[in-house]
């Protein structure tokens, strides 16, 4: 009886195993609880899909709210194909064209679950691939391009480590902190200027603009002529205003790394070309008055010894 009662338990148990896994395997069929690993009979938990990394068009998804986290899941499952369209598909609750970029055929996502609407940005999109195959620039790109600021230009050149005209970021600390004075300066004069529209004559403005002290800087606070501080309309010390006049070598300097900033929007595409390419440097080689013109002589030198000798 004991043995009888031990073998009807093992096999409702058994029983209950093999209703687990007929239910696994047809929820990963229909694709109603995710995919099913092979040989483990077991479903997919949402990390094996990185659902933190969402696809281009996608927004990131959190996982904390129970219906984006099943959205989240729908979202990367294959696409479906619309019948009847042409490399258009289902994907979650968007639509998705099939299209070729560098290349390599990827899914780019037209944020909208309208048939219609899709259809016009898979055509729009072949159309500026045409356009761009034949040296045209869409009107879009040419829109973007056209509002981009120096501003903008220098703010990324700075956040992609001041890399120099072969796109080499390998610069002492030194050169960094000089770099990093540079694009202070030169946001302060360009600013919210368009970088398509530079020109030869803006940076003549730059030039004069260094040479009469027009940037400014506050450290410290101003104090009068009894070394009181200064205070504003609301009570608080006042900042001390200092000014910064610059020769033809530093305004080349800087000029030299706005340059760079241009160029690397040139190699993201995000300028069609460099226009202060070709700029001539301010300051003459002649100019410069190098140490080895004002060293001492051995003479002198001796002279210089015996003086300070004397001096103790």
């Amino acid at each position: 009886m004991k043995g009888d009662s031990e073998n009807g338990t093992n096999n409702q148990e058994s029983d209950r195993q093999s209703q687990n896994r007929v239910s696994f395997v047809d929820a990963g069929d229909r694709g109603e609880a995710g995919q099913v690993l092979c040989g483990a009979r077991t479903l997919a938990q949402p990390g094996d899909r990185k659902v933190d990394q969402p696809l281009p068009g996608e927004n990131a998804v959190n996982e904390t709210t129970p219906t984006k986290a099943i959205d989240a899941r729908v979202a990367y499952q294959t696409p479906r194909k619309i019948e009847g369209e042409e490399n258009l598909y289902w994907r979650g609750a968007k639509i998705y064209a099939r299209v070729r970029v560098d290349g390599k055929q990827c899914y780019r996502c037209t944020n909208t679950d309208k048939l219609p609407k899709a259809r016009k940005v898979l055509a729009k999109w072949r159309e500026d691939v045409v356009l761009r195959q034949h040296g045209i620039e869409p009107k879009a790109a040419a829109l973007v391009r056209n509002r981009l600021t120096v501003g903008a230009v220098l703010t990324e050149y700075a956040e992609s480590g001041y890399p120099d005209r072969s796109n080499r970021s390998k610069k002492t600390a030194v050169t960094v902190e000089n770099e990093r004075k540079c694009v202070q300066r030169l946001q302060a004069f360009f600013g919210m200027r368009a970088a398509v529209s530079l020109t030869l004559k803006d940076c003549d403005a730059y030039r004069k603009w260094r040479a009469s002290g027009g940037y400014t800087w506050q450290r410290g606070i101003e104090k009068d002529e009894h070394r009181k501080p200064i205070l504003d309309a609301r009570g608080n010390p006042k900042a001390k205003v200092h000014r910064s006049k610059a020769g033809d070598r530093i305004v080349d300097i800087e000029l030299q790394t706005l340059g760079n900033a241009l160029t690397l929007a040139v190699r993201q595409e995000k300028l069609k070309a460099n226009p202060l390419a070709g700029r001539q440097r301010y300051h003459r080689e002649e100019e410069t008055r190098h140490c080895r013109e004002v060293a001492p002589t051995p003479q002198q030198l001796q002279i210089i010894e015996r003086m300070f000798r004397q001096r103790g």
